[in-house]
């Protein structure tokens, strides 16, 4: 069906939290309703007033993760998605607990009732540096939870190989989109600014050799790891690092910088919304996770021209194969080798060809998700 055919339609965009519809999923909600489409979106609470979600109307959930109140709070929920699956045409979900739920809700339904189910994976809970039992228990649940899905759109290549070749999806619902996308134009302008207001606000030397980590503070970010690598790197070679986010072990991570004696050589600046900023200022991007779906900070440090080092995890390895600096997850003794090579300006990981990123633009991942769209609703 050719999207200027599409129908009008009562679409539900749903997330765990307000704060992931307002930083990725905007220029979807726009793009809905652009054609006429009436958006509802379904979200936790997060640091975003629901105005400022852009959609007709918004329906507030609440998560409670007390093992004691999980069985209560998930039937109620299970009640309020369901209330707003009835009248909805086009559901697309986005976040595993909502994901699971909202495909509960909508099979709970008359079959007539039911409005056609897109998920989009953030990267998959099996991966490659997975543990085998968890694996297994992850792609199971997936893989069951897809049959009730009309298309699961994966947004790394890895997780589309796992899911295409693996007997518990139904091949031909899977789909690929490259990543959730980003405006490649407000970072390509990015230059490197080490005077600015916001590079005087990190207090760090002019001549400084600074790496910035970008990532909420839980244990699958492991920032720890490049607190434990930068103690291995001598004083005379060890660059700043400057951490970016917030989250549970934001606190724990000061605290061991502080034990380790590392607070001259780090800044943990909280959340922001500054990132071209950041990147202007920093000379390599580090990404230690142990898994990403595909990682908005190294796109963003791509189209700003900015080195990158990375684990090698799903989807950050990805997007470094053929350039960029590359390590094993947990290997803290080859960070501190990577570390110092910047620390003491020996050299900088290469960066790809400047067009590389134009694959990865909303531009690209919106045609991609538009087709999916066309694809799931032409029997409307």
């Amino acid at each position: 069906m050719p999207e200027k055919d599409m129908p009008s339609m009562h679409v539900v965009i749903a997330a765990t939290s307000a704060n992931t519809i307002a930083a990725f999923l905007l220029p979807y909600i726009r793009w809905h309703r652009r054609r006429g489409h009436y958006v509802t979106t379904v979200a936790g609470a997060g640091l975003i007033p629901p105005g400022a979600l852009e959609s007709d109307s918004h329906l507030p959930i609440h998560l409670n993760r007390s093992p004691k109140s999980a069985l209560r709070g998930g039937m109620h929920l299970f009640c309020e998605l369901r209330r707003v699956s009835k009248p909805a045409d086009l559901v697309v979900t986005h976040t595993p607990i909502v994901s699971a739920l909202l495909r509960l809700a909508v099979r709970s339904l008359p079959a007539r009732e039911r409005p056609k189910v897109i998920y989009i994976a953030h990267g998959f809970h099996f991966h490659t540096n997975g543990r085998p039992v968890a694996n297994l228990i992850f792609k199971l649940i997936e893989g069951t939870w897809s049959r009730f899905t009309d298309a699961v759109v994966t947004i790394n290549r890895e997780d589309y190989h796992l899911a295409t070749t693996s007997r518990l999806f139904a091949r031909e619902r899977v789909h690929y989109m490259p990543g959730i996308g980003i405006s490649v134009a407000d970072y390509s302008n990015v230059a490197r600014d080490r005077s600015s207001a916001f590079a005087r606000s990190l207090s760090v030397n002019q001549d400084a050799s600074l790496v910035g980590v970008i990532g909420n503070f839980d244990p699958g970010k492991r920032q720890l790891d490049v607190l434990t690598a930068l103690n291995l790197v001598s004083k005379e070679r060890r660059p700043t690092v400057i951490f970016a986010g917030d989250g549970r072990l934001h606190d724990v991570c000061i605290g061991r910088a502080s034990d380790l004696g590392l607070l001259p050589w780090v800044r943990f600046i909280g959340r922001t919304d500054r990132v071209p900023e950041l990147l202007s200022v920093i000379d390599v991007l580090l990404m230690p996770s142990e898994r990403e779906g595909l990682p908005r900070s190294v796109l963003e440090a791509l189209a700003s021209g900015t080195p990158i080092i990375g684990a090698r995890a799903r989807g950050t390895a990805e997007l470094l194969e053929g350039h960029g600096w590359l390590f094993d997850v947990g290997d803290t003794a080859e960070l501190a080798q990577l570390l110092e090579r910047v620390g003491s300006r020996a050299s900088l990981p290469p960066l790809p060809a400047a067009t590389f990123i134009n694959r990865y633009s909303i531009t690209e991942s919106l045609s991609a998700y538009s087709q999916i769209v066309c694809r799931v609703t032409s029997s409307f």
